[in-house]
């Protein structure tokens, strides 16, 4: 199996590439433990609150107020963000919550019988990233980006800052974005000649429907993605998360949902000082209500209105470096440290179950929205149902997902497995290595292998 990164360090949050040994940030060993912070033992309690705060805008915060650049969570987009060595691959924004979620949580459609290798391209230096989006496949190597048609022939390249992200919205809205950590910016780019549209400051984005959202430096910047104008700006102790229609900070010890649009208030709720940032974990959107979590409390709120829905102590083990919430189904969090040796899984209404937790250090999360129903690989390759129920087998070699099942790269050979079943529908012996790595598109499946982007369908 490759040593995948975590999706962020667990020592300042930055966003990391897949396989990368070191934060490009602070330097430290991202498969090293930050210094550990006593916590008290787990209690769980669910509680039936009324909201403690009236609806509506605040007092603008003080000039004092403390300001740092953290990692931006993109909730939702958790199942791409790890998963297959592909970093954080398409962003998924929406309206109406039921295209929004349905949206979010999609993945590509499989190759369901064994596939030909339609074509091979020689990259000319190691890949760092593949992304599809439609009939496109993008590669990313250190010396730049190129873009790929169906055929596999280079239709355009551009030339990447170092150690930069690529991210494709969904549904092809004509752009694409890219992260660059030396400087910190994010560059939007035309899809169809790879031409820059807008450069603008920012640690990490996500999309929510015409917006682009960017933390800097403390501050959460909401562009128009066509054009990269400024529409807002709202300031925040750890970065933003995005809903439908909504963008979530959390300052001054409060949680807050700003309108997309034109970052009104719609609600803020007092938090317990520092019990969550939205940093790595912090803040978790599901459909109809959102959790903000720390070291001490996880607390969830109704989406729309703000009212406490419920609260739940826990002790995060001493070490970890998961998350403490995310998302498990499109209408169910877990919670992490709740439980000991469990994830906990709540819905809107309180606790709903819970899976066993992967390892001491956390849990991982991957959901999927598919023809076939919702299901959820945890981080160790579990598949669940939206029943909490194991199915299937289990996937601890590199995976990537499609709407119907996973794919495999174990052995030496490329698999595609359906949610459930127990066995392979398909395997392919491709001769594969330790540090290769497979994206799913629709349709078809990419493999990089070296200098080498195989496609197959």
């Amino acid at each position: 199996m490759t040593l995948e990164s975590p999706p962020f360090c667990p020592h300042c949050g930055e966003p990391l590439s897949p396989n990368v040994g070191y934060c490009p940030r602070c330097g430290k060993d991202v498969f090293s433990e930050p210094a550990p912070e006593p916590v008290d033992a787990p209690e769980v309690i669910v509680l039936d609150e009324p909201a403690a705060e009236s609806v509506g805008p605040e007092p603008a915060p003080e000039e004092s107020r403390r300001r740092r650049r953290t990692a931006l969570l993109a909730v939702g987009a958790v199942a791409v963000v790890a998963v297959g060595g592909t970093g954080w691959a398409m962003l998924r924004g929406g309206g109406d919550d039921d295209g929004y979620w349905s949206d979010r949580l999609a993945q590509p459609r499989a190759v369901a019988t064994a596939p030909d290798l339609a074509w091979s391209w020689d990259a000319g230096d190691d890949v760092q990233q593949v992304v599809t989006s439609g009939s496109r496949t993008y590669v990313a190597t250190m010396g730049g980006l190129t873009a790929l048609d169906a055929d596999g022939d280079a239709v355009w390249t551009s030339d990447l800052r170092r150690g930069s992200y690529v991210q494709v919205p969904s549904g092809e809205p004509g752009y694409l974005l890219t992260m660059s950590f030396e400087p910190v910016v994010v560059v939007a780019l035309d899809a169809g000649d790879g031409s820059e549209l807008w450069t603008a400051p920012g640690a990490a984005y996500d999309v929510v429907g015409d917006h682009v959202v960017l933390v800097d430096d403390g501050v959460v910047r909401v562009l128009d993605a066509g054009t990269g104008r400024e529409q807002w700006t709202a300031e925040s102790d750890s970065g933003a998360v995005t809903g439908p229609d909504a963008v979530y900070v959390v300052a001054d010890d409060h949680l807050r949902r700003l309108d997309a649009d034109t970052g009104d208030v719609d609600w803020s709720r007092e938090l317990a000082p520092g019990s969550a940032s939205v940093g790595f974990g912090g803040v978790t959107v599901a459909d109809g209500f959102v959790v903000a979590a720390g070291t001490d409390t996880a607390r969830a709120f109704d989406s729309d209105t703000g009212t406490v829905r419920w609260t739940v102590e826990v002790g995060a083990p001493t070490g970890g470096t998961g998350p403490t919430t995310g998302l498990m189904t499109r209408s169910t969090v877990y919670v992490w440290g709740a439980e000991p040796g469990r994830a906990a899984v709540y819905d809107e209404d309180g606790r709903a179950g819970s899976v066993p937790a992967e390892t001491e250090d956390g849990f991982y999360a991957f959901p999927v929205h598919g023809p076939d129903g919702d299901h959820t690989i945890s981080g160790d390759g579990t598949v669940y149902d939206d029943e909490l129920e194991r199915v299937g087998t289990r996937h601890p070699q590199q995976f990537a997902l499609s709407g119907e099942g996973v794919y495999d790269v174990g052995g030496r050979a490329l698999s595609f497995t359906p949610f459930g079943a127990t066995e392979p529908a398909w395997e392919l012996d491709l001769d594969l290595g330790v540090s290769d790595r497979v994206t799913a598109g629709d349709g078809h499946v990419v493999v990089a292998s070296g200098w080498t982007v195989s496609d197959y369908r």
